[in-house]
């Protein structure tokens, strides 16, 4: 402490003892600390200076300033990816508007990002419009500034629960619409039946309309180019003159079934249905319409009323019996509660069948009405798809559903999450239909579904392990045959459309 000492002209003692310093030391050491402390701050001021400074500088040189345009808008792209969708699916479209996103957001950036932005018309043309009442500005102005950053494109726009009184101002726009999922919400007091009298839309491709209020008479729509159309919550007689004959694709979505019939050239066809109201009560099984160019059903049954009354399986013996679908090759069933004694048709045209169900015994009915079926797409929870392809009757010494299949060469099982399911039984089955029943099977594939998060999920290494720990045995024995083995993780099974 000698160097302390003399520097400070303070004794020397009193760094080494416990002396009492004099009032002489006192002063000095004061008046010390107080020039520390002004130095001190000094250099707590420079620091943060050089810290800013530094800062500024390594902002000058982040990264992203490096990337070029083209692949900052590739980002930009990724960030809205309602710019690559198409059609009028709901999850096609941007999220509800409550608060500006992007793109808007990434064009307030910096100047270089708004000029990236503004370059790009897709990032600006889908959009959803929430727009209730005619008094709403905001929504105006924001259309206004839609519609030239989203020249020269066509849009894609979710007009929901648009009133009647709004809707002349959207329709200043109809000339460039593309696809448009569309609720209108007429007006109960209104006399004006001509709000879309006549109206062209000369570019429009896919439609989705759901009508509420009034059920009120429906201008001719002129759509030259429409193929792809969505009724929601329709009901005959259905008060909208549409180019039915034009309709290739067409979802109905709790919408009667008898809607289908005026579209005679339609090629694919999806029914969903989500409420006890049945919506095939009205069909004529007397009267017979031939849907000829139908290659593609798909029938979702999301109600979960186990509720004999409603009775799913008369559902599919009228839709089958009513309508006549002679060329149909790709059938998909989702239903959690099928009848199956209700099942009285034949669909011989069928080789891809896809069936998702609770109750084995209840969905026998559609194996049986499908004699030529080539391929097979089980999803099913716990041990269903075993009793489908083992269970006999012991007194009628009947087949197993599935053995009925003589054409069977492709089997697709859905193994769901949720209860355990006896793969050991399962593998053994599938052996069963190969050897015993000699049905033509050429391929077995495994599907896990769209799993959980990723860091709760085993890799797909440990699934197929599992799997195969399990069916060792009946694994040599397909391939011994034949039968090609495939393991598809974290993928939905989907036909080819």
């Amino acid at each position: 402490m000698a160097h302390l000492a003399s520097i400070l002209n303070i004794q020397e003692t009193l760094f080494t003892t416990n002396q009492v310093p004099s009032e002489a030391d006192s002063k000095v050491i004061e008046v010390k600390l107080a020039q520390l402390r002004e130095e001190r701050s000094r250099l707590a001021a420079r620091l943060a200076e050089t810290e800013a400074t530094i800062a500024h500088l390594k902002a000058i040189q982040h990264p992203i300033r490096y990337i070029p345009d083209d692949v900052l808008g590739r980002i930009f792209e990724y960030a809205t990816p309602w710019c690559f969708g198409d059609g009028t699916e709901r999850d096609s479209f941007p999220p509800i508007p409550l608060k500006l996103d992007a793109p808007w957001t990434l064009s307030h950036v910096c100047r270089n990002w708004r000029a990236v932005c503004l370059s790009l018309p897709q990032l600006w043309s889908a959009f959803w419009v929430l727009w209730g009442e005619p008094g709403t500005t905001e929504w105006v102005e924001r259309l206004d500034t839609l519609y030239p950053r989203s020249e020269p494109l066509l849009l894609r726009l979710y007009a929901d629960y648009i009133s009647e009184a709004c809707l002349p101002t959207l329709l200043e726009s109809a000339h460039r619409w593309r696809c448009i999922r569309l609720h209108i919400d007429w007006n109960m007091n209104s006399d004006d039946d001509v709000v879309l009298h006549d109206c062209l839309f000369p570019h429009l491709t896919h439609l989705a309309l759901r009508q509420t209020g009034r059920n009120r008479e429906f201008p001719k729509i002129v759509a030259p180019c429409l193929q792809n159309l969505e009724l929601v919550d329709a009901w005959i007689p259905y008060r909208c003159l549409l180019p039915w004959d034009q309709i290739t694709q067409y979802k109905s979505t709790n919408t009667d079934h008898d809607l289908i019939g005026l579209m005679k050239n339609l090629e694919e066809i999806v029914i969903e249905d989500n409420s006890t109201f049945c919506r095939w009560h009205n069909l004529d099984t007397r009267n017979v319409v031939s849907m000829n160019s139908v290659r593609r059903l798909e029938y979702t049954d999301t109600n979960t009323d186990d509720d004999e009354e409603i009775g799913h399986g008369s559902c599919y013996t009228k839709l089958f019996t009513h309508y006549q679908f002679t060329s149909l090759r790709t059938l998909v069933i989702t239903d959690a509660f099928p009848e199956g004694a209700g099942f009285a048709f034949t669909l011989p045209s069928v080789i891809e069948l896809s069936l998702s169900f609770q109750k084995p015994y209840t969905i026998r009915g559609i194996l049986y009405a499908t004699p030529n079926m080539q391929s097979l797409h089980l999803r099913v929870e716990s041990d269903a798809q075993i009793w489908l392809m083992n269970y006999t009757h012991p007194a009628l010494q009947q087949r197993p559903p599935v053995a009925h299949l003589r054409q069977l060469r492709h089997l697709l099982l859905t193994l769901m999450e949720g209860p355990p399911l006896v793969v050991f039984a399962l593998g053994r089955a599938i052996t069963d239909l190969k050897v015993d029943y000699e049905l033509p099977l050429e391929t077995v594939s495994f599907y896990s579904g769209i799993l959980g998060e990723e860091k709760t999920r085993a890799p797909k290494s440990q699934w197929v392990k599992n799997l195969q720990e399990e069916i060792p045995d009946d694994v040599d024995v397909w391939t011994a045959r034949g039968i090609q083995v495939q393991y598809h993780y974290n993928v939905q099974h989907r036909f080819a459309e």
